[in-house]
Order: structure tokens, then C-alpha cells, then sequence
């Protein structure tokens, strides 16, 4: 693998991972605030899956960032992101001054769903913990 390769892999899976750690550790910060959020979307049992959410975004974007089950991290957080944008971006049934920003969301969050296959097909790259999950011996 050359060091462009290399390289672009281990930052785009770092910068992946802290997408959804960061926002993890935040909901720790503003839990209230969080619940408050989620009930305002119309979430049943909002502390529930405030939980929940803190709990994968922390985990899982903390494995994706060091490389560790990287493929595993990818598959959780895909589906934590589709399960996201279908209940919380639900552009389609907003109204007009909400509609734009939420299909951007939306948009973004299906950008970085892509990402994630990416690395769920590719693996997390040569300076992940978890090298021997690749699939492509020279990747």
C-alpha cells in the first residue's frame, strides 16, 4: 500500500469515528437538552433512546476511530444512521421552512452512510487494529 493510500485511509476512518464520537460524548454533556430534542421529534421513551444513541456513537465511533472491529463499527453505525435519518429527517413530512434543511441532513447522513460502506467493504485499512479483517491483502 503506498503512503498516500495509507494515509488517506487512516484519516478518513479517524475522521469517520470521531463524526459519531464526538456527538456522543456532547450528549453526555447536555443530556436534558438531548431528551428534550428527541421528545420535540416526537420519540417515544426519548431517555431510552437517548441512551441508547450515547452509548453506540460513543462505542462504536471510538472502535471505528482506533480501528478496532472496524467492519463491525461500519455495520452498527450504518444502521444506527439509516434508523437516525428515518425517524429524525424525515424531510418528506416537514413543512416548507423545515423541509430544505432537513433533506440536507438527510443528504449528509446518506453521504456518510456511504463512507462507512466503504470501509464495511474495504476494512479499516493497514494501521487499524483490526488489519487482518481486510479482505484485500494489498489494501
Amino acid at each position: 500500500m503506498n503512503n498516500y493510500l495509507r494515509t488517506a485511509t487512516l484519516f478518513g476512518r479517524a475522521m469517520l469515528g470521531l463524526f459519531f464520537l464526538l456527538p456522543g460524548i456532547m450528549k453526555t454533556q447536555d443530556w436534558q437538552g438531548t431528551i428534550v430534542l428527541l421528545e420535540m421529534k416526537g420519540v417515544f421513551f426519548a431517555p431510552v433512546f437517548a441512551g441508547l444513541a450515547t452509548v453506540t456513537e460513543i462505542t462504536f465511533g471510538a472502535a471505528l476511530l482506533l480501528g478496532y472491529r472496524v467492519r463491525i463499527s461500519a455495520g452498527v453505525l450504518i444502521l444506527f444512521t439509516l434508523v437516525v435519518n428515518v425517524t429524525l429527517h424525515n424531510f418528506w413530512s416537514m413543512p416548507g421552512d423545515v423541509f430544505v434543511s432537513e433533506l440536507q441532513l438527510f443528504g449528509k447522513n446518506m453521504g456518510i452512510v456511504g463512507g462507512l460502506l466503504f470501509i464495511l467493504g474495504m476494512g479499516g485499512g493497514q494501521d487499524s487494529l483490526s488489519r487482518h479483517e481486510r479482505l484485500d491483502p494489498h489494501y
